[in-house]
């Protein structure tokens, strides 16, 4: 939670009149920087020593996805979950085989939801593609 947080107001805090514009523009594209925000709390995760997939059962436990959420100016949580997972494939491979959490219900939930989007994902891989996986 806390390397989300601080990735969060990294953007919020800088640039312009002390960041009153980026936070602005924070609020305002909330998906957009939310996808950004999440990339960036696995880098500094990882960049503390901790296993990146822990953010997956972090966000999986505290924010459920509901049905509310198709409407709302916040990324769908299996979206969410879906490019962290893919960032971490591609950036950081060697956590997804941790046996510290392979075993966690809430990563077993994430496992067993995302399945369709883990395909997406495998295809991608496979023809190496560049393209942006629209996630379900």
């Amino acid at each position: 939670m806390l390397a989300r947080e601080i990735s969060t107001a990294v953007k919020s805090y800088s640039g312009i009149w002390g960041g009153t514009l980026d936070s602005l523009e924070v609020a305002l594209g909330s998906k957009k920087f939310e996808t950004v925000a999440d990339k960036r709390a696995v880098d500094y995760m990882v960049n503390a020593g901790f296993s990146p997939l822990a953010l997956i059962i972090f966000i999986n436990k505290t924010c459920p996805q509901k049905k509310m959420d198709r409407f709302s100016r916040h990324n769908l949580t299996s979206k969410r979950l879906a490019r962290i997972y893919e960032y971490i494939t591609y950036k950081y491979p060697q956590y997804l085989n941790d046996e510290k959490y392979i075993n966690n219900e809430y990563y077993q939930n994430f496992l067993l939801n995302s399945v369709n989007n883990r395909k997406l994902l495998e295809e991608k891989i496979q023809t190496k593609s560049t393209e942006e996986v629209h996630y379900e």
